[in-house]
């Protein structure tokens, strides 16, 4: 059988890279059985790792280039497919190699791969077609070279240490992307710095809608953000085969063609700039400031173009995060130390503060950690269960958030929720539910609000169908 893993798992197991030199030495097309042989010392990947790679990619060579051969029809684009499929097994092969159905794992990949290489739709390919007798086979030599797969893999290793070591963070704006402190940056346009609202009257009512999404988004689309307006809001669309990044204005989306595999936009802000970068978070203000992590240590980006400060740690055997920045530079992180986590706030000249553990059942917690912060609010989870609370910096009251877990907060400490069963506006008042999808059933979806507007009036998150686990783009908008 087929195993197809989602795109979100695929993700998951994809090799970061290790240092080491960009060339490895070892006979090519090794049978199984054949005399070991070892890297240069030093090389990036361990030696029994190596080992194990080449022997399980020279004992399935046969069964991929046929099965490639089968979509293909043609020997040396099967070979090209079976070439580009194994150098990407390469690159994450220290974490993959584990997967309890490898074969079919990598048979996905191939698949994959030539789907990404003629551009067809998942749809075209039935499943059928690809585990039926193979009826006909490639009868030249191939042409697969697995020692170039490891060269290219290592010289594509460099230059991914080449970029975590310059730090680069990934930038896009409405209409087109960039790199961050690379050559590739376009200018930005200079947002208008968002002022800290009055009071908002709560609304009563909020009405579902379905955000828009590419046609071939057979397997749905999610939101992860949105920026304080309302305005605009990314996330994601899976066809089956990969996921597209997107970004929505107003509620109609544009695709995102960012380099690489597994990207992902985490936040955005008012002017339309959003960042992100793959599964390491990224966040930005107005003001175009931009905050992560790069070896277990928070930095901060002054702009999109410079290089990344470290945020001061209270001592050296701390590490974390930084999970958010207010618009005057308040940055807002979780950090590690001796087995427990507690949220920390830098102001804006560095200083780091450690947030009042909140009290639960009469007992400090001693783990809690950052979700976001907004005009001087911060959300944060508490335990290691789904329990939050809300932190005011101005007053230092903290609030055990006792009804769902909050993954947004706006400008007025309102935060958007969910629990087993709902999700809701709180205001610290009378709850404002936010409904399910139009015509669907109570219970029938799980809810996940990502995004809350300043004024309250636009949320917007993900809705996943209990039944099927479909996934479905939505926008709140309440009165």
């Amino acid at each position: 059988m087929l195993y197809p893993l989602s795109y979100e798992a695929l993700s998951e197991v994809e090799s970061r890279g290790e240092p080491g030199p960009a060339e490895i030495a070892y006979p090519c097309n090794l049978p199984p059985g054949a005399a070991r042989f070892s890297p240069t010392e030093g090389g990036s990947m361990r030696t029994e790792a190596l080992e194990e790679y080449v022997e399980y990619v020279t004992g399935r060579l046969a069964p991929l280039r046929q099965l490639a051969f089968l979509l293909c029809g043609d020997e040396h684009r099967a070979d090209d497919v079976v070439q580009q499929t194994i150098e990407k097994l390469y690159l994450r092969w220290p974490r993959v190699s584990a997967v309890e159905h490898l074969d079919q794992y990598v048979r996905q990949m191939l698949v994959r791969t030539f789907l990404d290489e003629r551009r067809r739709p998942w749809a075209r390919v039935g499943l059928t077609d690809l585990l039926m007798p193979l009826r006909r086979a490639a009868r030249g030599p191939s042409t697969v070279d697995v020692r170039l797969a490891v060269a290219r893999g290592e010289r594509r290793r460099a230059v991914v240490r080449a970029a975590s070591v310059a730090a680069v963070v990934l930038v896009v704006v409405v209409g087109g992307w960039a790199f961050a402190g690379g050559r590739d940056h376009r200018p930005d346009p200079q947002p208008a710095i968002s002022t800290s609202p009055g009071p908002e009257p709560s609304p009563t009512g909020c009405r579902a809608a379905e955000l828009d999404a590419p046609p071939e988004a057979v397997l749905g689309s999610t939101v992860t953000s949105g920026d304080p307006t309302g305005r605009y809001h990314v996330g994601r669309s899976f066809d089956g085969v990969k996921a597209t990044v997107l970004i929505w204005d107003r509620g109609r989306y544009q695709v995102v063609d960012l380099p690489g595999e597994g990207q992902t936009l985490v936040d955005v802000n008012s002017a339309g700039m959003a960042v992100g970068w793959t599964r390491r978070q990224k966040h930005v203000n107005d003001r175009r400031q931009i905050v992560g992590v790069i070896q277990s240590r928070p930095v901060v980006w002054a702009t999109p173009e410079s290089q990344p400060t470290r945020l001061a740690l209270p001592g050296a055997d701390y590490s974390g995060d930084a999970r958010g920045i207010d618009e005057d530079g308040t940055v807002v992180g979780t950090l590690f130390h001796n087995e427990t986590a507690a949220i920390w706030v830098w102001s804006p000249d560095g200083k780091p503060t450690k947030l009042p553990a909140p009290m639960i059942d009469g007992r400090a917690v001693t783990t809690y950690s950052a979700l976001g912060i907004r005009n001087g609010w911060v959300i944060g989870r508490v335990g290691t269960k789904l329990d939050a609370a809300l932190w005011n910096l101005r007053t230092g009251e903290v609030r055990v958030l006792a009804w769902g877990y909050p993954l947004a907060v706006n400008a007025q400490g309102w935060t958007a929720q969910f629990n087993a069963s709902h999700a809701a506006i709180d205001t610290g008042g009378p709850r404002i539910d936010l409904p399910t999808l139009p015509g669907g059933q109570e219970g029938g979806h799980s809810l996940s609000p990502e995004a809350i507007s300043d004024d309250g009036r636009t949320v917007a998150g993900t809705a996943i169908t209990s039944q099927n686990g479909h996934r479905v783009a939505m926008l709140w908008t309440c009165r």
